[in-house]
């Protein structure tokens, strides 16, 4: 099974004809199984000599592409195409410079694109939002006369602010539907959003890594101090307890330049106004929001979405933690239902491990790009590096389920031993948090 085609036909041999059996090599490694299996020692050698090696990716997919592709040229059945020697392949196979894999061209476009009509249904929106405040307004000031038909007002008026979120959303399935019928996955849409998200994430860092100032505190606090004092002006008016026409229009006017003013001036300097607890939560739109959640994939499936992507190389931007998550969970997908009910877990498990090991990536890069000290960032390593190996463990045990291996121990074993790292990643990144936040507040308080 080891035998290059052309030591098996009795003819000349060199070093490319180590190169196929260290392809070999390499491919049960991956796949659990051999590039040809056969019933016999003839049937074998026909194949050898008359069929080319199946691609490794149909055995194993959601392998990088740089090293399928040098399983394949190994196992080629021409000495010709295959490497010429030990170090060409390590050529082949050794990490580019820049190893962070760009986006295909549809996805990012997908990532870029807005709805041309956003500021349109904003306008809808606050428009009739404010026209329903109005209403419950004069609700509360006319007490019970009325209120029948000023509440159905309120209804109608609230149902047109929220509408525009109807042709909002269609207008991304529109958007992601066309990704599916080109071939891609939603696995590749999420994918996509996490790249997207570790690069803001690391341009926020890189941005905001002196910004914090004394005179920025203070600017935040005064933009703070007068959007409160407009505020309590405006509910004092509307509680009738101050009134223009005793005071005059400055009491009403000033506290509102100050708010725009200060307001502009943050702007302008990028003084983030809002806590990075919150921002975190409202900086997801409705693309990422909506792909993130089950409805998103209940959607995808009524769109077409493929299992599996349709075209060459077009995971091959997908960090390790995704592709491994993603070739569990076809190779789960593919078990026969016994084993599925008996490893029921594993489906929500290799999840936690994808998450946690893109946090760690995330945050690997940018204490990498801040600099932060060497401790953090083998600690974010480590914590990478358990829970891709975890990822590949089940992998690799999946495949063996499939090569007809009917031991679930190993597999059981090593779920309970992947909630448990799940639990202290989790525990320790709670903690580096909290940490974060306590170093924030005293540099606030400074």
């Amino acid at each position: 099974h080891f035998m290059s085609p052309e030591q098996a036909a009795s003819e000349t041999v060199d070093g490319r004809s180590d190169i196929y059996s260290l392809g070999v090599v390499g491919y049960i490694a991956l796949s659990g199984r051999l590039p040809f299996e056969t019933p016999n020692l003839p049937a074998l050698l026909v194949k050898q000599a008359t069929e080319a090696a199946p691609s490794v990716n149909q055995a194993a997919p959601g392998l990088p592409v740089a090293l399928a592709a040098a399983i394949d040229r190994c196992l080629a059945r021409d000495p010709q195409d295959r490497f010429t020697d030990g170090e060409a392949l390590a050529a082949a196979l050794a990490p580019a410079v820049d190893t962070r894999p760009s986006l295909p061209p549809p996805l990012r476009s997908w990532l870029v694109s807005t709805n041309p009509a956003t500021l349109a249904y904003f306008g809808c929106t606050a428009l009739f939002s404010v026209a329903t405040v109005g209403n419950l307004v004069n609700i509360y000031e006319m007490g019970t006369f009325g209120v029948t038909k000023r509440m159905l007002d309120v209804v109608v008026l609230a149902s047109i602010a929220v509408f525009p979120v109807i042709p909002m959303l269609g207008y991304h399935l529109n958007q992601a539907r066309r990704l599916f019928r080109s071939g891609f996955t939603l696995a590749d849409l999420r994918s996509a959003l996490d790249i997207a998200e570790r690069e803001r994430k690391e341009g926020e860092a890189l941005t905001a890594k002196d910004r914090v100032t004394s005179g920025i505190r203070a600017l935040r606090g005064a933009t703070y101090a007068a959007g409160t004092w407009t505020a309590i002006t405006f509910s004092l008016a509307l509680s009738n307890v101050v009134h223009e026409r005793v005071l005059g229009p400055w009491p009403f006017v000033i506290p509102i330049l100050s708010t725009v003013l200060l307001a502009v001036t943050c702007n302008v300097l990028d003084v983030p106004m809002i806590p990075e607890i919150i921002r975190s939560r409202i900086k997801p739109g409705i693309r990422e929001r909506l792909w993130r959640s089950r409805l998103g994939s209940w959607l995808a499936k009524r769109l077409g979405a493929p299992e599996r992507s349709r075209l060459t190389g077009a995971s091959a931007f997908r960090a390790t933690e995704a592709a491994l998550g993603v070739a569990a969970g076809e190779l789960y997908a593919a078990l026969p239902k016994t084993y599925r009910e008996q490893l029921g877990d594993l489906p929500a498990i290799v999840a936690a491990l994808e998450a946690r090991a893109a946090h760690a990536r995330a945050e690997l890069e940018v204490l990498g790009a801040l600099g932060a000290e060497r401790a953090r960032r083998e600690a974010a390593s480590a914590h990478l590096a358990e829970s891709v190996a975890a990822l590949e463990t089940i992998r690799l045990d999946l495949l063996r389920l499939h090569a007809n291996a009917s031991d679930l121990a190993p597999l059981t074993t090593l779920m309970d031993a992947a909630r448990r790292l799940g639990e202290d990643v989790s525990r320790l990144a709670d903690a580096q948090r909290e940490l974060d936040t306590q170093s924030e507040g005293k540099n606030d308080s400074a």
